[in-house]
């Protein structure tokens, strides 16, 4: 197919000459950025479509300063009136702070009762009577009897030195004026308690006594490598309850001498209980010490795999 020669045209902004299919286009640049350059410097001004007046001069009502605008920014800072008035935000920031706000208040001016300091409006408005929290501390007006939250009490006295107590003492509840006193005081009411009046709860006349045996040793052969080995024989779990170690969570274990003898380290008399079982057993002994028996019992006859056990269920004698 024979080429049609074309008259050379060149770009209108940079000069460069234009290839064949851009002429053929009838394109006036190069490219897209010559082509927007172009077109913004065509359409700028009054050569653009959208225009109608030129900038306006008007004066500044804060600063009294002359700035220039067009038509279309008129109404970007008034809403009433379809007249702008300042020539910049701060300008009409400062405007219409203080008196010039429509909503500004006048207030008498109030002073700080300690230091005699000025207060702020804010202050004046949510009805503060000092300048600061030093100042509201010292004030005398609202501390002591003058407060709102003051506490009218009788006097009372320290029951060791019987030193006058004060306000904050006596709204509390305390009977020593100090360290020293309650120190005294707490002395004198334990030996009173064990020795001279022992209570009604206190060693023989406490429903779970024992006589004492609760300070015995244990035995020399009760060690680490025996509580491990009957762990590890009852599978680390709680005889009673069935708690046992899980992935991520591990729970407390200790052995159970099951005729509550410390002296008795026989494998036949030990089991693993975790530590809320272990002190629920030490009440109703005698139901507790059948049922370990029994399981101890099952396991040797019944030929029961080594740890499992049989939960404890309430019963007459159960917990």
């Amino acid at each position: 197919m024979r080429k049609i020669e074309l008259e050379p045209k060149f770009c209108l902004m940079c000069n460069k000459e234009l290839n064949h299919i851009q002429i053929l286009s009838k394109h006036k640049t190069c490219s897209k950025k010559c082509g927007y350059i172009y077109l913004s410097k065509k359409f700028l001004g009054k050569n653009s479509h959208f225009y109608k007046v030129g900038k306006i001069t008007l004066k500044c009502k804060y600063c009294g300063g002359n700035f220039e605008i067009f038509p279309s920014e008129l109404k970007q800072y008034s809403y009433k009136k379809n007249i702008r008035k300042y020539c910049s935000k701060i300008c009409e920031g400062f405007a219409k702070t203080g008196k010039n706000n429509h909503n500004y208040k006048e207030f008498e001016p109030k002073f700080c009762m300690v230091c005699k300091k000025q207060l702020t409006k804010k202050q004046i408005i949510m009805g503060v009577e000092t300048c600061s929290y030093k100042c509201g501390y010292l004030n005398r007006d609202i501390s002591g009897e003058k407060s709102s939250n003051w506490k009218k009490v009788e006097q009372k006295y320290c029951i060791v030195c019987k030193k006058e107590l004060t306000h904050k003492q006596i709204v509390s509840g305390c009977k020593t004026c100090g360290l020293e006193c309650g120190y005294k005081l707490a002395s004198k009411s334990q030996k009173i308690f064990y020795i001279d009046h022992p209570g009604i709860h206190a060693k023989e006349k406490h429903s779970n006594w024992k006589g004492g045996i609760s300070c015995l040793p244990y035995a020399l052969d009760f060690n680490k490598c025996l509580k491990n080995k009957i762990k590890e024989r009852d599978n680390y779990k709680c005889m009673c309850c069935g708690v046992h170690n899980i992935e991520g969570v591990k729970v407390k274990l200790c052995i159970h001498h099951i005729d509550y003898n410390k002296l008795n380290s026989n494998d036949k008399n030990l089991i693993t209980l975790c530590y809320s079982c272990n002190s629920k057993v030490n009440f109703n002994r005698e139901y507790w010490n059948t049922i370990f028996n029994g399981i101890m019992i099952e396991r040797s006859k019944n030929g029961l795999r080594e740890g499992s056990y049989a939960p404890a269920r309430p019963g007459n004698g159960g917990y």
